[in-house]
Formats: C-alpha cells, structure tokens, sequence
C-alpha cells in the first residue's frame, strides 16, 4: 500500500498546514507561520515518500483525520525545532565574530530576538505577580480583622476564580458570609496597600 501523491492530495494537506499554523498563532497566519506550515509540508511529503519506498501503509490509516493529525504535529514539531534554534543561537552568539581587515578587528554580532525579549516580559510579569501575592498573604496573615474562614475564602474565590454560591455550599456556610468574607479581605487589602505608599 502507498500513498498516491495527486495535486489534490498535496493541497489539502497544504491547508492543512496552514490551518494547523494559523491555530497555533491564535487563528492568525502570519508570514512566520506560513512558512512554518510550508516547511511542515514538505518535511511531510519527504518522509511519507521515505515510507513509500518501503511499502508499510495501512489502507485503513490513510483518512482525512490521519492526514490533519499529521499535518498538525508536523507544524508543532516545526515550530518547537525553530525556537530551540533560536535559544541555541542566543547562547551562542557572544562566540560569533567576523574578520574587519587586516588588523584583525573583530566585530561583534549581536542578534537581537522578540523571542528572547517576550520571555524576559513573561518574567517580569510573573515576578510582579508572585510579589504581588506575596505582598497580600503578608497583609492577610498579619491583620487583626481575618476570620478564621476567611483564608479559604481568598484561595476559593480570588485564587481559584470560584463563584460565592459554590464556595458557600462547599464551606456550608451563607453567600452572605462569602460576600462578607470577600469584603473583609479587600479592605485588608487596600488599607494595606495605602499604607505602603504613604511609608
């Protein structure tokens, strides 16, 4: 059994590629990731040309949702190679130099990446976030005012983003009390935040 190569075969796995890119770009094909979805189509055919070769289909394999599988790990595995491409030349590139003349000048070149620069964004966010939580369990543990309930509360509802009707039914306890409890927290909250701004 071998896979038939027909111009209509190769373009809808070509869309499919590109379906497959542009889902993994938040539905966007941008030029990247048409290029992305090209390299995974021709890295596609060269291997199941290989298989061809040897023979080894299952006639039962070769449907619709083979092919859109198919192409869809062949775009992820694209992609996943290009940006570990991309971390290995950023660790390198202070290794990378080229010949200015005679007097062995070397210039430097610096690669410069969005990839390198969203992942120190990403950082920046996420230390942000983990002071900001840290700064608040600090003002929670400490405050006078907290009800014994009221910890539970803050991961159910702040953390865990649960709605005060399941978080009362789960602590057998009134909305009203949740509210109370949200309440009572928030204060805690801003009062101390206020505090800090005035130090």
């Amino acid at each position: 059994m071998k896979i038939d190569f027909t111009t209509e075969l190769v373009n809808k796995l070509r869309d499919y590629c590109r379906v497959s890119a542009s889902s993994l770009n938040n539905d966007v094909l941008s030029r990247n990731y048409q290029y992305y979805a090209e390299e995974a189509l021709g890295d596609l055919l060269l291997r199941w040309h290989n298989k061809n070769i040897k023979g080894d289909w299952k006639e039962k394999q070769l449907n619709d949702n083979f092919y859109f599988i198919s192409c869809k790990n062949t775009v992820r595995n694209i992609i996943i190679r290009e940006d570990r491409n991309k971390v290995q030349v950023m660790k390198d590139y202070g290794n990378i130099s080229i010949d200015k003349d005679a007097e062995e000048e070397e210039i430097i070149i610096q690669l410069e990446s969005d990839y390198e620069k969203s992942i120190e964004a990403v950082q920046m966010r996420e230390d942000k976030m983990n002071g900001m939580i840290e700064s608040i369990v600090e003002s929670l543990e400490n405050s006078p005012y907290m009800q014994p309930e009221d910890v539970t509360v803050f991961v159910e509802t702040f953390l865990n983003r649960k709605q005060i009707p399941i978080v009362a039914k789960e602590l057998n306890l009134s909305r009203q009390r949740i509210a109370d409890s949200r309440a009572r927290i928030r204060n805690i909250i801003n009062r101390d935040y206020n505090n800090r701004l005035f130090l």
